[in-house]
């Protein structure tokens, strides 16, 4: 019984500061189309204008360039540079945990989705729907939605629960987010890249006068 009640006190104690309170760009939704200010197929050069700064730590996976930033309390700040030429993906790790229901996410009771089922859930509020579902090794819990992107392309917004077998355990998991991200799934990565390569439309002219008689 003891530590079933300290596992409860730890939840409770999780912090719930807003994610935005660390960003460089200032305050935003949480439930932005954006993770700082920052979004899908922004170019490098946008992106150290909105971070101010070069990133902490940085790596080259398959081709992507990975960069990572230290945010002041804590939070750690991911982007993913497709083919290190724009933001493919984004993800804010948030430390500490915060809570679902700090998080306003509409599947504050997720904790009762039986294991290997998905739902959906719509927040009349926000009017947004946030569909419920397993990771592929059923280890985390994940809330998102779609976007439709002017170029095209479907990405996705979402949080991300901490794996169920770690830390606090299965049921107290399926109720804290330990991440949000951005991404572009696999399906869609085609589209992205048309979308990216394709310049952008010139601006009309000015309209020509009819020649004098």
């Amino acid at each position: 019984m003891r530590y079933r009640w300290s596992i409860v006190l730890a939840v409770m104690l999780l912090a719930s500061l807003p994610a935005e309170s660390q960003c460089p760009s200032g305050p935003e939704d949480i439930h932005a189309n954006t993770i700082c200010g920052l979004s899908i197929g922004m170019k490098p050069d946008q992106v150290l204008a909105i971070m101010k700064r070069p990133p902490d730590e940085g790596q080259e996976q398959n081709g992507d360039i990975v960069s990572a930033w230290k945010l002041p309390k804590g939070n750690i700040l991911v982007v993913r540079f497709r083919k290190k030429q724009f933001v493919g993906a984004l993800s804010l790790d948030f430390h500490p945990e915060l809570m679902a229901r700090d998080l306003e996410l509409p599947a504050s009771r997720v904790e009762e989705l039986p294991l290997g089922t998905s739902g959906s859930r719509y927040d009349p509020k926000r009017k947004l729907e946030y569909h419920i579902a397993e990771t592929q090794n059923s280890e985390n819990l994940i809330w998102y939605r779609e976007v439709q992107a002017p170029g095209g392309y479907t990405f996705e917004v979402g949080f991300q629960s901490p794996s169920r077998l770690k830390k606090l355990g299965e049921r107290f998991s399926r109720a804290v987010v330990a991440s949000k991200y951005i991404t572009v799934r696999k399906g869609e990565l085609a589209k992205l890249d048309e979308a990216m390569s394709t310049p952008p439309a010139k601006p009309p002219g000015p309209a020509s006068l009819p020649p004098p008689n």
